[in-house]
């Protein structure tokens, strides 16, 4: 992400799995599944900080942090991107 006053862009590419699924749905499907995402990337993150589990999930859940960092990149970037669009929408008037 770059920018400047207030402003960032994103470049969203083919490596961009959520980009390249959603590319084409209309904008309440792809808000509802940035949000679907974002609570699921919840519950792993709650799985990974519980207490049970002894070693091995300890061992588990620091194999784990290279990809709960980049499905965290990627559903920031996304909200962003979501909230950004639904402020334009609202603003705009084009929901009406």
């Amino acid at each position: 992400a770059s920018g400047g006053a207030g402003h960032k862009t994103y470049d969203l590419d083919s490596s961009d799995t959520f980009f390249v699924e959603h590319a084409n749905m209309p904008f309440p499907a792809v808000a509802s599944d940035v949000s679907t995402q974002l609570q699921e990337y919840n519950k792993k993150l709650q799985e990974m900080r519980s207490k049970d589990g002894g070693a091995g999930k300890l061992s588990s859940a620091i194999n784990a942090l290279p990809q709960m960092t980049e499905m965290k990149r990627s559903l920031d970037e996304h909200t962003n991107i979501a909230s950004a669009m639904l402020k334009e929408i609202q603003e705009r008037e084009i929901n009406k």
